[in-house]
């Protein structure tokens, strides 16, 4: 079986409104579950209201 931590906050219109605390809600997360395999982390699936996600590849940590 496998869990899906997901952040969704849509009534703003702008999911990076929210940047700063949907870091330290996956950093709590990450930390408390990091030696779980079967966790999956969906860090924003419903952009909404025309906004644009950012290009954060170069700041992903390697897998």
């Amino acid at each position: 079986m496998y869990v899906i931590v997901d952040w969704h906050i849509l009534s703003d219109g702008n999911p990076l409104a929210n940047e700063d605390a949907a870091k330290a809600f996956f950093a709590e997360v990450s930390e408390r579950y990091k030696g779980s395999p079967n966790v999956i982390y969906e860090i924003c699936n419903e952009p909404n209201g025309g906004a644009r996600g950012r290009d954060t590849s170069a700041r992903t940590p390697p897998t």
